[in-house]
């Protein structure tokens, strides 16, 4: 098989059992010069293990001290030498610090190929090697210039929902994905220009618990309206309600249930108190009716707790005699 390669990459193969090539996808889809778009922050790539008869064996479980650490290179790209591999399959994990996390990779070593026996991570596809991507998170030093939509997309408990994505189809550059945490950010051309566009949000399909199942339909898969700015971050917040549940003598209850009319899912008052409760993008302004209720079955509830679209705020205090 004949690959693409940059010269660089020549000299550095002949001395490599696996050589793993990376992108900044930031970088690139705003078409940075290649030499620039080498990822950002620490980036550790290392052989963590090896794959025997279809199980996954650490090499710490066999030497604590073991570790196979890829030399880094220029633009993006980094070696591991086959001193301490013998043929056979190998797990590759990337971890960095300003991108979404990659999954690990099963690769085979040596590639199969006798003129070619460097492994090359990703596989090339049609004879043409090109680097992986890394999707930057939210809190990537994207540069001062840069056209930026920024939010949340949590359930209604403020965790977020992991593995959804949004994007504003023929304008961000990117497609985000929402991590553990909610947090998501698109980027746009340094062209772009001011506008109000439309996100698109799809959901997981898999993984979730008869909760988040329950609640999937009343969440939107469209936020229309939404303001861009050029050379600005602008923030897509949730709607929120937050409040405390106290004892009449006004110390803190933890894990009163808070469950809001309409809404499938529940959220728990915290340690302090206090509790949270997220709302879809497209909540309107209004008032909903919140109960708090306690593991004996008390229960206070507010009928008229306001709540505005795309923003925090206030229940009155819940009190109970404990």
């Amino acid at each position: 098989m004949t690959t693409t390669r940059f010269m660089p990459l020549d000299r550095l193969t002949r001395r490599a059992a696996i050589a793993v090539w990376l992108t900044d996808a930031f970088a690139r889809d705003t078409v940075r010069p290649a030499d620039a778009r080498a990822p950002r922050g620490t980036v550790s790539v290392r052989v963590t293990g090896q794959v025997i008869g279809g199980s996954y064996l650490p090499f710490h479980a066999r030497d604590p001290n073991m570790v196979i650490q890829a030399v880094e290179h220029q633009d993006g790209m980094y070696s591991l030498t086959s001193q301490r591999l013998t043929p056979g399959t190998y797990r590759v994990a990337i971890e960095t610090e300003f991108y979404r996390a990659v999954s690990p990779m099963d690769v085979s070593f040596p590639s199969g190929d006798p003129a070619d026996p460097t492994l090359l991570v990703p596989t090339p596809v049609a004879g043409v090697w090109s680097p992986l991507a890394l999707e930057p998170l939210p809190h990537y030093p994207f540069p001062p210039e840069a056209t930026l939509l920024r939010g949340e997309l949590c359930w209604p408990d403020g965790s977020g929902i992991a593995g959804a994505t949004l994007r504003v189809s023929s304008v961000s550059l990117n497609t985000a994905t929402v991590g553990h945490d909610g947090r998501w950010v698109l980027y746009f051309p340094f062209s772009q220009s001011n506008a109000t566009v439309t996100v698109d949000i799809t959901y997981p399909a898999s993984g979730l618990t008869s909760e988040q199942q329950a609640t999937l339909p009343s969440l939107p898969n469209t936020v229309a309206n939404v303001a861009i700015r050029r050379g600005e971050s602008v923030a897509l917040p949730q709607t929120r309600l937050r409040g405390r549940v106290l004892t009449s003598a006004g110390l803190p209850v933890k894990g009163a249930q808070i469950a809001v009319d309409g809404f499938a899912m529940i959220t728990r008052s915290s340690q302090d108190g206090a509790y949270g409760f997220q709302f879809p993008l497209d909540q309107p302004d209004g008032s909903v009716t919140v109960r708090v209720r306690l593991s004996g079955g008390q229960e206070v509830v507010h009928a008229n707790a306001a709540v505005m679209n795309r923003r925090t705020t206030n229940a009155p205090d819940t009190e109970f005699t404990v």
